[in-house]
């Protein structure tokens, strides 16, 4: 009884916990999902206690806003979570806006209809291993010439035919 309790609590605890702080509805009409990551600036995420669902609401095109407020405060997105988007089958296109420097890991990896992603802004700094995986995505524009990108960050993508770097 008691080995059984701690192989449950240790298994538990090293369980990693996602939450959000805060939602807000975009210019389309979305709710997006936020973490404050300093004062002024929060990251794109998911809500955990629905996270196969929601994946279904997010349809068509998606836009990412450069500023959200809450509680008052006005923050900058400055990064898409590592699987904010992940599983999302009925999004075709994305618009990133200038100021996100992350895509996080897996950002968007198996998002099977999406064909379209805005030009990637000049403030991308990083982009997360596999985070276009088994996209549909048609064409890739860099704006920055010094991002990092992750392994496989477009694998699988069969369907890129043109990738534009500065």
């Amino acid at each position: 009884m008691k080995r059984t309790f701690i192989y449950i609590f240790l298994m538990l605890a090293s369980m990693p916990l996602f939450a959000y702080d805060f939602s807000a509805i975009n210019s389309k009409g979305d709710t997006l999902y936020y973490n404050i990551t300093t004062d002024s600036t929060v990251e794109v995420t998911y809500d955990v206690k629905v996270y196969q669902p929601t994946r279904f609401n997010f349809k068509g095109h998606i836009v990412i806003p450069s500023n959200v407020s809450y509680g008052g405060k006005n923050y900058h997105v400055t990064r898409i979570g590592d699987i904010a988007f992940r599983y999302c089958p009925l999004i075709d296109s994305v618009t990133i806006p200038e100021g996100v420097e992350i895509i996080g890991k897996y950002a968007f990896q198996h998002c099977s209809g999406l064909q379209w992603v805005s030009p990637l802004p000049v403030s991308l700094k990083e982009m997360g291993e596999s985070a276009f995986a088994n996209c549909k995505l048609l064409e890739v524009c860099f704006s920055t010439p010094s991002c990092n990108i992750g392994f496989f960050a477009f694998g699988y993508c069969c369907q890129l035919q043109e990738v534009t770097l500065p």
